[in-house]
């Protein structure tokens, strides 16, 4: 594993976002988890790249992402996806999940919403 780019990792393009996807098929193989819950966390993680590329923020390191571009998904999703509150929540809750997981395992440096 390269170490010297561990912060470089953009931040839902197909490096942590897909690693996690790889993990957590794991974790259905062995019976910890459902395939459902694999598909609707691989929607929200959709969901959460195409607006980092709308608003060109896909290429960026994992540790730039901050408080405001998380606001500014939150915002995103309310009001130009129209998805309920709770709904955002989960996209948000799964954000934190992977770049916690990432952090865990020195994929990334420190998980930046923390």
């Amino acid at each position: 594993m390269v170490t010297k780019g561990l912060t470089r990792r953009a931040i839902f393009s197909n490096d942590l976002a897909i690693m996690h996807q790889e993990h957590q098929q794991k974790r259905i193989e062995r019976g910890r988890l459902s395939v459902a819950t694999l598909e609707t966390q691989m929607n929200y993680a959709k969901n959460i790249h195409d607006f980092l590329t709308q608003t060109k923020r896909a290429a960026l390191p994992a540790t730039a992402l901050n408080e405001r571009v998380a606001d500014d998904l939150l915002d995103h999703l309310l009001r130009e996806r129209k998805f309920s509150y709770g709904h955002v929540e989960k996209h948000m809750k799964h954000l934190k999940q992977v770049l916690r997981w990432s952090a865990d395992r020195q994929l990334i440096k420190r998980h930046p919403l923390q």
